[in-house]
């Protein structure tokens, strides 16, 4: 007879899709543990109107306010779901702080994934590794430098479905052999999941708990292959 898998839960776990048990909600002064979700529309329903994000590019500022902030990274998220990240696998981010950065932090979460940051200055070697270690199904790189690294690695990353680049203004357009090996704009990302319903996110949303891991921070790896820390949503 088939037995079902049990999810691992504790004080702690080494599992990705294992859960943090987190003290707290026994009393008004002691309340209940959230997830970064949960803060992030608190911020929207107060401050909705007021800027999140800002950018100077082509010489001109863009904004976004939090509402739209919130519902790109919905569009991330969807798209995320589309493409075919599951829950508790990785997205990994190689680029310098930007818009497009903060929108796939968040809209990794959303679906449920995890987020894994990967310094700009690592090789292909370690950006493999931080890869493979956070089961990243999804890469979004910043420009043609840090595609190319993924490009070099791609054939040892079996579980990657997709790799978005976001940087696009000043260099040539992805060619046939790009686009072969699953890249695309972030233009065209944020349009992937245009068919995804809003309850096929809502149930991702409502399956992540406060002591599910959001996010793997890795080591710089200098003295060896870098390490990845766990930040479980109740603590961003």
């Amino acid at each position: 007879m088939a037995t079902a898998s049990v999810v691992p839960s504790g004080k702690w776990t080494v599992k990705p899709e294992g859960e943090i048990q987190i003290q707290g909600g026994s009393s008004e002064d002691d309340p209940a543990p959230v997830t970064i979700l949960d803060t992030l529309n608190d911020i929207v329903s107060q401050h909705g109107a007021k800027p999140a994000l800002k950018v100077k590019r082509g010489g001109e500022w863009k904004t976004w306010k939090y509402t739209q902030y919130h519902a790109d990274v919905q569009r991330v998220a969807k798209s995320c779901i589309a493409i075919g990240l599951e829950p508790h696998h990785g997205v990994s981010i190689i680029g310098f702080n930007s818009p497009e950065w903060a929108m796939t932090f968040m809209g990794t979460i959303m679906a449920g994934g995890i987020a894994a940051g990967v310094y700009t200055t690592n090789n292909k070697e370690t950006c493999q590794h931080i890869a493979t270690n956070s089961r990243s199904q999804i890469i979004v790189c910043e420009n043609k430098t840090q595609l190319n690294k993924i490009l070099q690695i791609k054939d040892n990353l079996p579980l990657l479905k997709k790799i978005v680049k976001y940087l696009p203004e000043t260099e040539e357009p992805l060619d046939t052999e790009m686009r072969e090996k699953g890249v695309i704009t972030w233009e065209e990302f944020m349009e992937e999941g245009k068919d995804v319903k809003d309850d096929v996110l809502s149930d991702r949303v409502s399956a992540i708990k406060p002591g599910h891991c959001a996010t793997l921070v890795y080591t710089s790896g200098t003295t060896g292959p870098p390490k990845g820390s766990t930040q479980i949503n109740a603590y961003h």
